[in-house]
């Protein structure tokens, strides 16, 4: 026996309505999916390409061999992992994950464990240069995809507008002015950049 139809549907959270995906006897309503049909051993796999989170869910697949038909509803888990924020402010440090399965988070200095913990993690041991000069770092690891690295992180202030701080100094024996200035973006709380001007 070979399957005359095949088609794959995104089910809907009422779990009755649905969406065709694809079928294996009509053009590709979505170019991302695709049906690989074997007649030597009467299967068919069901493949999705450029995977997106949003592909998480329940789907369900119908075929028919020319003497019956048959149903499966099955669920989807796209594994992925990333940081979303590494920061200093405060005088704390915190990195956030968002990653499935849930991520074991650590920040690290000078390949040093500072503070681990799941989905996110919060530590007053790192200071604001160590993030500044890529020292600390956020290692976002679910345990499947290779771990997910964030070097140094931003700084932010909970000051407002957009100068901060500005500093002056003279040295008369080399004649050299310098201005340090803290500026800051003018949408709130945004990182700090520090620049030094020598003439």
């Amino acid at each position: 026996m070979t399957l005359d139809f095949v088609a794959f549907y995104r089910l809907k959270n009422d779990g009755e309505n649905k969406d065709l995906l694809v079928q294996s006897n009509k053009d590709n309503p979505n170019g991302r999916y695709s049906i690989d049909t074997s007649k030597n051993n009467n299967s068919a796999t069901f493949m999705i390409s450029e995977v997106q989170k949003a592909d998480d869910g329940m789907f369900e697949c119908i075929v028919d061999d020319g003497v019956g038909s048959g149903r499966l509803a099955f669920s989807m888990a796209v594994q992925h992992c990333t940081v979303t924020s590494f920061v200093y402010k405060s005088g704390k440090t915190t990195c956030k994950s968002d990653c499935w399965p849930t991520a074991k988070v650590t920040i690290k200095s000078n390949e040093f464990t500072v503070a681990s913990g799941s989905g996110n993690v919060t530590t007053n041991g790192i200071n604001a240069e160590a993030c500044k000069t890529g020292i600390a770092k956020c290692v976002a690891d679910n345990g499947i995809d290779a771990p997910y690295i964030a070097h140094g992180c931003a700084v932010e202030s909970n000051y407002g507008g957009i100068i901060v701080g500005c500093s002056v100094a003279a040295v008369i024996i080399i004649v050299v002015f310098s201005v340090a200035c803290y500026y800051r973006n003018r949408g709130g709380n945004e990182r700090f950049t520090y620049l030094s001007i020598n003439s």
